[in-house]
């Protein structure tokens, strides 16, 4: 098991659906959003219970216009974020 929460994006630029790799030491209540550079929530990929281990989340991000945004996985009293860019 990871020693701590995290996210990883891959691929990190994408045309359309990418994964978000979440590894969580402890089985906890995590929620996954999206947002652009303004801090504008875009998307919410999940706000679920989630297993000890590692998952697989699958974000499209076909409808978004091309840029950067910011993919956060939250749980309690924690945050990891990571960028995505989105080319078109």
């Amino acid at each position: 098991l990871p020693s701590e929460p995290s996210l990883r994006v891959a691929p990190n630029q994408t045309r359309g659906t990418t994964s978000l790799m979440v590894a969580l030491p402890e089985a906890e209540t995590v929620q996954v959003r999206v947002y652009d550079v303004t801090g504008r929530e875009v998307a919410s990929v999940a706000n679920r219970a989630l297993d000890a281990g590692t998952h697989t989340l699958s974000f499209d991000a076909s409808a978004l216009p091309g840029g950067v945004y910011v993919v956060a996985l939250e749980g309690e009293g924690w945050r990891e974020v990571q960028r995505v860019t989105v080319v078109r």
